[in-house]
C-alpha cells in the first residue's frame, strides 16, 4: 500500500514538474515573441491585396531604432526575402502601417527617432526609394500623436538615393551614395531640412529646399502635391 502510495506522489510531483516547465518554455519562447508581429503583418498585406495567395510566407528580421532620450513605443520589421522582400512595417499599438515601398527600389534607406514640432511627443522620420532604373525617393513621417493624419509623406521627391540627417535639432535631408552594405554622404550640401506645420488646422510634413543648390542637385527635385500616390 505503501509503494502505491510513493507512486502515486511521484507520479504527481513529475506531472506538476512537466506543466511547469511547458509554462517556462512557453513563456520565453522566441517563437511565441515573433508570432504576434508575423501574424499582423501577415493580415495587414492580405488585405492590401486584391486577390492574396492561400500561403504568405514572411522572413521577418527587427530593426533596431537608435534611441534618444524621448523614445517612441514602435517596432520595426522588413522582410529579408521572397515577393515581398525589402518591405518595411511599422507596428503601433497592434496597428500595422507600412512605410513607403521598396517595389523596383531599395525601401527604407534610413530612420530617426525625432521631435520636429517641439511638442514632447516623438515621431518617426525615415526616407525611402522605389524604381527601377534611377530610383526616386520619398520622405514619411510617423507621428502618433496626431490620429487624424499618423502617417504622412511630404510633397517632395528626389530622382536618387537620399538619407536622413540629424544635427542637433535640426533633420537634414542629404544624397546618399549606396554602396553594397555601405552608404556614404556624397554631398557637403543638404537637399533641405524637415518641419512639422500647421496649415490651416492640419499639421503637414514639409521639406525647405536649400538655397543655391548645384544645378545636378536642384533638377532633381521632384514637387508631388499633385500626386495621387507612388508611382
Amino acid at each position: 500500500m505503501k509503494r502505491i502510495f510513493f507512486w502515486i506522489v511521484v507520479l504527481v510531483c513529475l506531472s506538476v514538474i512537466g506543466i511547469a516547465c511547458s509554462g517556462f518554455q512557453a513563456l520565453f519562447s522566441n517563437d511565441k515573441v515573433e508570432t504576434g508581429p508575423h501574424i499582423l503583418i501577415t493580415d495587414y498585406i492580405r488585405r492590401q491585396l486584391k486577390d492574396p495567395p492561400e500561403e504568405i510566407n514572411l522572413t521577418l528580421e527587427e530593426i533596431p531604432l537608435e534611441e534618444p532620450e524621448i523614445q517612441l513605443p514602435v517596432r520595426i520589421f522588413q522582410v529579408k526575402q521572397g515577393l515581398f522582400a525589402d518591405e518595411t512595417f511599422l507596428i503601433h499599438d497592434d496597428s500595422v502601417y507600412q512605410l513607403g515601398t521598396a517595389y523596383g527600389g531599395n525601401g527604407v534607406s534610413s530612420m530617426l527617432i525625432t521631435d520636429l514640432d517641439q511638442d514632447g511627443a516623438p515621431e518617426l522620420t525615415y526616407t525611402y526609394s522605389f524604381g527601377s532604373g534611377i530610383h526616386q525617393s520619398r520622405v514619411g513621417i510617423f507621428a502618433p500623436a496626431y490620429e487624424a493624419v499618423k502617417l504622412q509623406e511630404a510633397d517632395f521627391a528626389y530622382q536618387g538615393d537620399i538619407g536622413l540627417l540629424s544635427d542637433q535639432d535640426v533633420v537634414e535631408i542629404r544624397v546618399l551614395k549606396v554602396k553594397p552594405d555601405l552608404q556614404i554622404l556624397d554631398y557637403k550640401e543638404r537637399i533641405g531640412t524637415l518641419y512639422l506645420r500647421e496649415v490651416s488646422g492640419q499639421v503637414d510634413l514639409v521639406v525647405e529646399i536649400t538655397p543655391g543648390l548645384p544645378e545636378q542637385i536642384s533638377e532633381r527635385i521632384i514637387n508631388t502635391s499633385s500626386d495621387t500616390g507612388n508611382e
